[in-house]
């Protein structure tokens, strides 16, 4: 790549590699070329019908069998997704329980949005909430949370039960785990989350990440011992992602101030990150620190 794309719009695919064997087969300027079988999936899902879409994705753009070639563009990562018009998460599929997880989402981001508009309506002249004010209108929903558990718990509510483990698989995701994925999404100008059949804004995404994230602080904390909780937190007794989750988008929060992360922080972090080579850790955060 010269210089990213220069007069060009494009999108930029964050997406997790997977199983390196298991491999589906494209065309490429008429010629045959294997891909990921999950970036397979991304392409087909976000291919418009009737008309190009410009995207760079890592697997086809770079040519990974020359040393040479990777190593220089690996350098530029950073450029490419931060230059991109958009950058799409594809976060592969949803799962059986994906819609009700989906669902609910929107709920509570539709609940923090009316006790928003609740809150400035309250302010002459009208302004925006502060940043005290949003956390506390989260803090709110997340206490509201944590007492439908808690009944949930105590009547052994299958509903609410249903809904706690569509949410904790829906945002414990392997993809939050993988370390060049926090470069992609932390530089990015506009983020959209994609799973097989549904897309999301990022701000909605994270807004209700936020709220789950304080309900598990808190069951962390107090050790409370919860069933529904437990749902969320280790979805099928899996490890929980949803912490990365967090402390990615906190990051990105603070690349647009800074354009710069601390060095500490981050490789404090990397070390519950994820990648094919150990050494990866430091060159995924090299263009994010100083």
């Amino acid at each position: 790549i010269p210089q990213p794309f220069e007069g060009i719009e494009y999108e930029a695919l964050s997406y997790r590699a997977g199983d390196p064997a298991d491999v589906k087969e494209i065309l490429v300027n008429g010629h045959p070329f294997n891909v990921f079988a999950t970036l397979f999936g991304a392409l087909i899902r976000l291919r418009y019908p009737n008309e190009s879409r410009v995207v760079w994705v890592d697997q086809i753009c770079i040519n990974q069998n020359e040393v040479e070639e990777r190593n220089h563009q690996v350098q530029k990562m950073r450029d490419v997704y931060q230059n991109a018009q958009r950058v799409v998460a594809w976060l592969g599929p949803l799962g059986d329980d994906g819609e009700l997880a989906i669902n609910a989402v929107y709920s509570f981001y539709e609940d923090y949005l009316r006790r928003k508009a609740a809150s400035e309506a309250l302010f002459i002249p009208h302004r925006e909430v502060s940043l005290y004010e949003h956390e506390e209108i989260l803090r709110d929903i997340a206490d509201d949370y944590q007492k439908e558990l808690d009944l949930a718990d105590q009547t052994d509510n299958e509903e609410s039960m249903a809904k706690a483990k569509s949410l904790g698989r829906f945002f414990n995701s392997g993809f939050w785990t993988r370390v060049w994925i926090w470069q992609e999404v932390i530089v990015a100008r506009q983020i959209q989350l994609f799973w097989d059949t549904n897309t999301m804004e990022f701000i909605s995404f994270f807004t209700v990440g936020r709220v789950l994230v304080a309900v598990c602080v808190k069951h962390s904390v107090w050790s409370l011992d919860s069933r529904s909780m437990d749902y969320i937190t280790k979805p099928d007794g899996l490890t929980s992602t949803i912490f990365n989750m967090f402390f990615v988008f906190a990051q990105r929060s603070r690349w647009k101030i800074n354009n710069a992360l601390n060095f500490k922080d981050m490789l404090q972090e990397a070390r519950r990150a994820c990648s094919s080579d150990p050494r990866d850790r430091i060159y995924a955060l090299s263009g994010l620190i100083h």
